[in-house]
């Protein structure tokens, strides 16, 4: 079976496919008697994905409400060219033919069902017709027919729901609520406290009350706090609802990074005002510092019962953060790692470049260095099972997005923009300088991992236009007592959330280290660490006081009486490049 029949033979069952005549890949005409002929094609008619709402055959994809712009994506048998028409009203298509427009799979093309415009009265529904033939070697398929109907609900109406994982079975414990966007948010509860994780969009002229809504299931009288795990638009503007007297005097409060503070305070002031909720911006601040707190690596949300660790990851957002439950391997990543929804096509958004002091996207190499960071951490607390993110319409299972991930970004450094992808999606605007680097099948894995980067900082300075070849950096250092995990560098305040950048409490870009000197203390009487060196280059090399060694893997260094100091040189693949880093083992 060949590669695009294996990918999409899952598709042809349940499929909504009104072909032009019964059968497929037959058709019929009359001969002179007005007597029906049945002639065959050995031509398959396209498939798509999705398929219209009730249709769809893969719920380890996702099964979707049709309520938010759509896009799909149509596939042949065969390497078949694909010609196609699209219409507003059901049926309504022509019937295509080679001077119809050619769908280009191979460049992730997607067909764009735009969402109608929202009533506060009530569902606005439109339906698409799309109709499609499939080309080869001069033969011609049936024409596949497909309805759409995309809605648009009110901006007030919050869905809630529970999560559903790529199994199809539903996460346990989580409350799911989403806005008119289809963003998510999370709702926890434990004993004494109740917590929401990030808090959507926002329509001042349709009011939706997230906190109304959180309320009413968690009821009278718990706290309930708001978490924003990383401060962009479409995942603070209900933030305000949460600075209520009422949530106050329970002692509810509104938590994020340092880095996103005067971000956050932005959005609160103005739909604060906006809303009527605040009649000035000096009063929604007052408000706002009042019950602002702030979360960093190391810190535990206690609920009761229920404890949430929380892991510093930034690149998609500077503020960002997760929140990881030890006692069920549930993971609450929201823009930091996954979103890679196959019906979207949604990727890592990294494409946002430099476009303001506070609003860019990490270089892959700085996002890779952070990343092995926060998975170091994350290994020191338990397993990942479930990952839940900001937009993924079904909850993703194990470790194996983020190996995919891992490998995304890897392609970006070892080969800067060599084999990278036209967009998946992208910000309008940005189409032209957006690359995607793609791991994984993304209409057969929901696991498949991409990464949107822009053209004009994909890499840091120095690395870009063929030159990641003298990236001589490590992506993670770590020291630790043999036969243990963690990191004792993370005790040092030089090392931070990233091995080589420094993230300054403002929010704004990060700079470069003026120093790759650390120090990890031990206690008293050890005679030996384990040290492992990993390169962001995957051709780089290693030394360690002189000697080779792998990247990724511990070797044992024994200590002197006195403090043990180490020297660790990785040089790029370019062999030139160097990047020294010093330890210094010390005693309690």
């Amino acid at each position: 079976m060949k590669k695009k029949e294996r990918l999409f033979a899952f598709m042809l069952t349940g499929a909504m496919v009104i072909a032009t005549v019964a059968g497929c890949g037959s058709s019929s005409e009359t001969n002179a008697n007005g007597d029906a002929e049945e002639q065959t094609t050995s031509i398959t008619a396209p498939q798509a994905y999705p398929l219209p709402e009730g249709e769809e055959s893969s719920t380890s994809l996702g099964v979707f409400e049709y309520d938010q712009t759509y896009y799909v994506t149509l596939t042949a048998d065969d390497d078949a060219d694909i010609y196609y028409e699209v219409a507003e009203g059901e049926d309504a298509a022509e019937t295509p033919t080679t001077d119809s427009q050619k769908f280009e799979y191979e460049q992730y093309q997607l067909i764009m069902l735009t969402q109608p415009e929202a009533s506060s009265e009530g569902d606005v529904e439109q339906v698409y017709n799309i109709k499609a033939i499939a080309v080869k070697d001069g033969e011609t398929s049936d024409v596949a027919n497909w309805n759409y109907t995309v809605t648009s609900h009110p901006h007030h109406d919050l869905k809630v729901s529970a999560p559903v994982d790529s199994e199809g079975n539903e996460v346990s414990d989580v409350t799911l609520i989403q806005d008119y966007d289809n963003d998510k948010m999370y709702l926890l509860e434990g004993s004494e406290r109740a917590m929401v994780i990030d808090a959507g969009y926002f329509d001042a002229e349709d009011q939706g009350n997230l906190y109304e809504t959180a309320r009413e299931i968690v009821g009278e009288d718990k706290p309930i706090d708001l978490v924003i795990a990383h401060p962009h638009p479409d995942h603070v503007q209900m933030t305000h609802q949460f600075l209520c007297e009422e949530n106050k005097a329970l002692g509810g409060a509104v938590y994020v990074n340092e880095r996103g503070i005067e971000v956050l305070r932005e959005y609160v002031l103005q739909f604060g005002v906006e809303s009527g909720m605040f009649s000035s911006e000096d009063e929604a601040s007052e408000a706002y510092d009042a019950q602002l707190k702030t979360l960093s690596n190391g810190d535990v949300l206690d609920l009761g019962d229920k404890q949430y660790d929380i892991i510093e990851l930034p690149g998609h957002q500077v503020a960002g953060i997760m929140l990881y439950d030890q006692e069920t391997g549930y993971l609450f990543s929201t823009d930091q790692i996954g979103n890679n929804r196959a019906h979207r096509a949604d990727s890592l958004w990294m494409q946002f470049g430099d476009m303001t002091s506070t609003f860019f996207a990490d270089p892959m190499d700085v996002y890779q260095a952070s990343l092995a960071v926060a998975l170091e951490r994350l290994d020191t607390l338990g397993e990942v099972k479930v990952i839940m993110t900001g937009h993924n319409d079904v909850a993703l299972l194990g470790t194996e997005y983020i190996d995919n991930l891992k490998q995304a970004v890897q392609q970006v450094i070892d080969n800067g923009t060599e084999g990278l992808h036209t967009p998946l999606n992208s910000l309008e605007g940005l189409e032209e300088n957006t690359m995607t680097s793609v791991v994984g099948e993304r209409l057969e894995d929901v696991n498949w991992a991409a990464v949107n980067v822009n053209l004009e900082n994909y890499l840091s300075d120095g690395y870009r236009d063929g030159n990641q070849d003298k990236l001589a950096d490590l992506c993670n250092l770590s020291v630790h007592l043999p036969g243990t995990k963690g990191n004792l560098l993370w005790e040092d305040e030089a090392f931070g959330v990233n091995i080589n950048w420094d993230y300054p409490s403002d929010g704004t870009k990060p700079v470069r280290k003026e120093t790759s000197d650390f120090t990890a203390q031990v206690p008293s009487g050890t005679e030996e660490i384990e040290l492992v060196p990993t390169a962001c280059a995957s051709d780089a090399t290693i030394q360690v006081n002189g000697q080779p060694v792998n990247s990724g893997e511990a070797i044992t260094i024994a200590l002197d009486e006195a403090d043990t100091v180490i020297s660790i040189v990785a040089t790029a693949p370019d062999g030139e490049s160097t990047h020294e880093y010093t330890v210094t083992v010390t005693t309690k």
